[in-house]
This record gives C-alpha cells, structure tokens and sequence, in this order.
C-alpha cells in the first residue's frame, strides 16, 4: 500500500511540477487540435482538490 501511495505522490509531482502533462490519462492520444481545446493548467488543479477532498474519507 506504501509502495502504490509513492507511485501516485510521483506521478502527481510530475505533473503538477514537471508538466508530465501526457500521464493525464487520455491526453496523450488526443490529437494537437483536441490538446489545444482544454485548458490543461486547470486539470491538475482539479485533480489535486478532488484528491484532498478523498482523504477525508473513513479507509476501510
């Protein structure tokens, strides 16, 4: 479980940091046209709320 929270800790910091944006899942196949039709600063940002948000919840 360490090992699978490490994994997630990295990819994150690739690409909210480093603009691994290609990790994002589907973004990567998009083509150049669809890619400029988002707004991909956002998405991490998004990402980042949802996932402090899921911390709170009871873990089983």
């Amino acid at each position: 479980m360490i090992l699978t929270a490490a994994i997630f800790i990295i990819c994150a910091i690739l690409v909210y940091n480093f603009k691994f944006y290609d990790l994002i899942a589907g973004f990567n196949t998009m083509s150049d046209d669809e890619k400029a039709t988002y707004n991909i600063e956002k998405i991490p940002n998004k990402h980042r709320a949802i996932f402090k948000r899921l911390r709170f919840l009871p873990r089983t």
